[in-house]
């Protein structure tokens, strides 16, 4: 599987959770990919301010974008 083609989220399950010595109750984790996590939040972003009636420009939403990639 190529990097942009990778899933969005990976959870552990139970068997994974065994083989990774992980208790039974905290098998419920979940990795997101950071390219979705802050695209999503940025999204939600946008829709809240709009939602709100204000609106973010696009110069805002790449600097939030930005901050959160460290850049």
């Amino acid at each position: 599987m190529k990097a942009n083609e990778a899933p969005e989220k990976i959870w552990v399950h139970e068997l994974s959770a065994k083989e990774l010595d992980v208790p039974l109750k905290e098998y419920h984790i979940e990795y997101a990919r950071t390219d979705a996590f802050i695209e999503k939040a940025a999204t939600w972003i946008a829709n809240r301010y709009q939602a709100n009636g204000s609106y973010l420009c696009a110069d805002d939403i790449e600097d939030f974008e930005k901050y959160m990639k460290g850049e």
